[in-house]
């Protein structure tokens, strides 16, 4: 008796081990599918179709560039930007509660939909910075948040870090609106 429970429990064991190796590698692959710029909703729904793009990077211990700028709802208005958010917070389940308990209002935060491509918007943006050294060993550097750029045509035409100079932006979009009339 006391070897057929000992056997159950090896022939269980090992069927959990098959298990994690077979369902580990899928979702390993899937993950890398998933990382590549070109197949994000990002890319997709705002990089390759908005004419001007504007990007705020966040973090949960740093404000988003809506907290505290009631200017940024005009400067979306009145220059048709599309303004979109995107957070540095690895952990999936503590930014779902953040953004279900203080969401972002009046934006889309892509950060959820875009977690696996993350990476490669963070370089697209110039907010990060991939470098091989010696031995192919990457190394990668972020800078502070809150990070604010604007894209004209797949163009990165405005950056700013830490607090967003609203006076600036605004000149830089007034001067776009008028060479387009």
């Amino acid at each position: 008796m006391m070897k057929k429970i000992i056997l159950f429990f090896v022939l269980l064991l090992l069927l959990f081990v098959v298990f994690v190796i077979l369902f580990g590698k899928i979702s390993i692959k899937q993950t890398k599918e998933k990382s590549s710029l070109e197949e994000s909703s990002f890319y997709k729904n705002y990089y390759s179709k908005e004419d001007l793009l504007l990007i705020n990077v966040w973090s949960i211990g740093s404000q988003s560039i809506l907290e505290g700028n009631p200017k940024i709802e005009e400067i979306v208005n009145n220059y048709e930007v599309s303004l979109i958010t995107i957070s540095t917070e690895e952990d999936t389940l503590k930014l779902k509660g953040y953004l279900l308990n203080k969401p972002i209002v009046k934006t889309k935060d892509i950060t959820l939909q875009n977690y696996n491509a993350r990476d490669r918007i963070f370089e697209v943006i110039e907010f990060s910075d991939y470098k091989k050294g010696l031995s192919n060993i990457v190394t990668f550097s972020v800078k502070k948040t809150p990070y604010t750029v604007l894209i004209k045509n797949k163009e990165i035409i405005f950056k700013s870090d830490d607090n967003l100079d609203i006076k600036k932006l605004d000149e830089i979009l007034k001067s776009i609106k008028n060479k387009h009339f």
